[in-house]
């Protein structure tokens, strides 16, 4: 399903940016939108295995909290990437708001 890279750490979180992040080339929003989907299907899986916690052992919990370190850390980096490139295309403008303010509308944990 997801492609990793030689970055992967000893979780198997692939801890490198995606590849449209670091410039390689232009995206489709569709493409986009369809990582993004699998990506919250994937948390929901976890929060769905995650119903009895007592029930996880701790090598799996630390495991788990190494991983998570590494989604959080990429999803960051593309919530500041995908926020950046809205407000360089003027997003901000189109709804009549300043670049703080729509920030604040748009990603208010920025």
């Amino acid at each position: 399903m997801f492609e990793t890279s030689a970055r992967a750490d000893a979780t198997g979180v692939d801890t490198a940016a995606p590849m449209w992040v670091l410039g390689s080339g232009r995206t489709s929003g569709g493409e986009l939108l369809e990582a993004m989907g699998e990506a919250g299907q994937a948390l929901g899986r976890a929060r769905a295995a995650v119903v009895e916690p007592t029930s996880v052992d701790e090598h799996a919990l630390t495991r788990s909290l190494e991983a998570l370190m590494g989604v959080r850390a990429v999803g960051e980096t593309l919530a500041l990437t995908i926020a950046g490139e809205g407000l360089s295309r003027g997003l901000n403008v189109e709804s009549g708001l300043n670049a703080h303010d729509w920030l604040a509308v748009r990603c208010p944990w920025m």
